[in-house]
């Protein structure tokens, strides 16, 4: 449950329908949110993304602070890749898109779908200065738990599920919470449910949700985010599939993208063990050729880094340029960040600082 009410009124170019017939040069575009909802953007053919995307934060009630942590991305093998938004809305359509009447393919729905997501992530929850941006964020990192499987630590899910149950329902209640009222699937990652069953689950959690008792639904999103973001047991990162070997038909590695750096993850047998973390400023060498992207330690001789393949040279080149974008994005909040610690008081020992050159 939402609390927080987007925009429903006269925001411009958002729509509930695609049944209007459109002028030519013009057509509708979905954009998939955090919320599950999907929305509908009238836009120019040659017009640029950006004013698609404000529409959408506003409608989503997002305040101009918030909206550099979010962004436009296209589904591309089952990963999230961020279009520029300065770029026209046309360079990321399939073909044929300009001369699809209206835009809209055979079952009357845009054929251009593109999805609001959490584009950089954040060392600490006082940078979610917004109800709005807190509850996007906290339903991104939701989502990471429960698809994402670069970690498996039972502990951590299972709390995770009982502060999401409280965000998302409140206080436990004897009356209205029993047997199977909730879905399994939407908290918990498949392979925890694999291993425990279904039954038990049901059984378990209940137990713990009781345990938030008097925490607000704020405060719960508040503590799952703090929880799913935990140093080394963290899910506030961007992952992206690489082969060791060029030969390769396996992706075998995991490349994960955050506030502090860059983390490496060999998957092997459904499991996935962490074999690199570099800090952004102990990356001696970030760089990218056709489908290769290698990555070398500051201290590392030149013969020694890490060398891995994307599945296409456009993969590589936007794996180096995210990196690139993640690095200077964190340098810029840095002082917005020391900012909100001295005016609410937080020390040192509550809040990580990056250090980065």
């Amino acid at each position: 449950m939402k609390d927080f009410s987007p925009g429903v009124g006269d925001i411009k170019g958002v729509v509930t329908d695609c049944t209007t017939p459109l002028p030519p040069g013009k057509k509708y575009i979905t954009i998939s949110l955090l919320t599950n909802e999907e929305i509908y953007v009238i836009a120019e053919v040659k017009s640029e993304l950006k004013p698609l995307y404000d529409s959408a934060c506003f409608w989503l009630g997002l305040k101009a602070s918030s909206l550099d942590i979010f962004g436009l991305a296209q589904l591309s093998d089952g990963e999230y890749h961020f279009v520029d938004l300065q770029k026209r809305v046309s360079k990321f359509a399939p073909k044929g898109w300009k001369s699809q009447s209206s835009g809209l393919n055979s079952k009357r729905k845009p054929t251009l779908v593109f999805f609001l997501r959490v584009r950089f992530y954040l060392d600490h929850h006082l940078l979610l200065t917004d109800r709005a941006s807190r509850y996007l964020y906290y339903l991104q990192l939701k989502y990471n738990v429960v698809r994402c499987c670069h970690l498996q630590n039972e502990q951590q899910c299972f709390l995770l599920a009982s502060y999401a149950l409280q965000a998302d329902l409140g206080n436990f209640s004897e009356e209205k919470h029993t047997g199977e009222y909730f879905q399994p699937s939407v908290y918990l990652p498949s392979w925890l449910i694999g291993k425990h069953g279904k039954d038990y689950i049901v059984k378990y959690i209940p137990a713990l949700h009781k345990s938030h008792r008097g925490i607000s639904r704020a405060e719960a999103q508040v503590q799952y985010i703090i929880e799913a973001s935990r140093e080394g047991t963290s899910h506030n990162l961007n992952l992206f599939k690489l082969k060791e070997r060029k030969s390769d038909v396996i992706f075998s590695i995991l490349v994960g993208i955050h506030s502090r750096g860059v983390d490496i993850y060999k998957v092997k047998g459904g499991s996935t063990t962490l074999l690199h973390f570099f800090p952004w400023a102990q990356i001696g060498k970030l760089h990218f050729e056709r489908k290769k992207f290698e990555i070398r330690g500051e201290s590392w001789p030149d013969s020694r880094q890490l060398t891995y393949y994307a599945a296409r040279e456009g993969d590589a080149c936007y794996l180096f340029t995210f990196c690139k974008q993640t690095h200077e994005f964190n340098m810029h909040i840095q002082p917005r960040l020391q900012n909100i610690m001295k005016r609410e008081g937080v020390g040192k020992g509550q809040c990580r600082t990056v250090e980065m050159r």
